[in-house]
């Protein structure tokens, strides 16, 4: 997995930080009608989190550097490649490692349906928009940093919400 990063850092172009920053933004906004949304049907979408009781250095750790890099080399590289294997169509690969994406994060957490649909549709389309631009640009850095990206604004609306 190595080399994956190593071309992704030598070939990453200063144009897809932006790209980044724009993806994450559109993803922010479609979680945030969504939320709008199951928020008028239920509004205990999360029941418990189960990193509460985490340390703060812990979490920071965990979400912006340890995820971004090792789930991003597993969805992206590791299963997309045993997928175009199997499968020949971009759109399909990545819809299957979008689902797996969503339901890796969701395992974890306990959620009524409303929850489990929410997290998902979001968590779906991350690791969609992920997986579409490693397959654009075969770089694994910016779907690295599309992930840090995202995980630092929830990292960061956790904060505020917790602070408000």
């Amino acid at each position: 997995m190595k080399q994956y990063i190593v071309h992704g850092i030598k070939n990453f172009k200063k144009d897809y930080f932006n790209d980044a920053l724009n993806i994450v933004i559109v993803i922010i906004l479609a979680s945030s009608i969504l939320n709008l949304i199951f928020a008028k049907i239920d509004s205990t979408i999360l029941v418990e989190n189960s990193q509460s009781t985490d340390s703060i250095p812990v979490m920071l750790f965990s979400a912006l550097v340890f995820a971004p890099i090792v789930e991003e080399l597993v969805n992206r590289c590791a299963m997309g490649l045993f997928l175009e294997k199997v499968i020949k169509n971009d759109v399909v690969i990545n819809v299957v490692t979008a689902i797996i994406f969503a339901f890796l994060h969701l395992f974890k957490m306990h959620l009524n349906i409303y929850g489990l649909i929410y997290y998902g549709l979001v968590h779906s389309m991350l690791g969609y928009c992920c997986g579409y631009y490693y397959r654009k640009t075969r770089n694994i850095v910016l779907s690295m940093l599309i992930h840090f990206i995202w995980n630092l604004c929830m990292f960061a609306g956790v904060v505020l919400r917790n602070m408000l």
